[in-house]
């Protein structure tokens, strides 16, 4: 997925276990932007194992990490 395609507040699927788990976009972070440190562009998101996100993991993703929920 391409980062213009990333839309806050959507929610996506991790390629590598498309059928586990739900990732929620928060926030674009360009390279060496913010608490982005890396030489390339993250979302950060937050990863449950639920849709209702009562617990969740802030992590940081690359766009080509991410798929559309089907």
């Amino acid at each position: 997925m391409r980062t213009q395609d990333i839309v806050i507040g959507e929610l996506y699927r991790l390629r590598t276990s498309p059928d586990y788990g739900y990732v929620k976009a928060e926030k674009v972070l360009k390279r060496k932007e913010g608490e982005n440190t890396n030489n390339f562009t993250v979302i950060k998101c937050k990863h449950s194992s639920d849709k209702n996100f009562d617990f969740c993991f802030i992590r940081y993703f690359r766009p080509c990490d991410l798929i559309k929920n089907s």
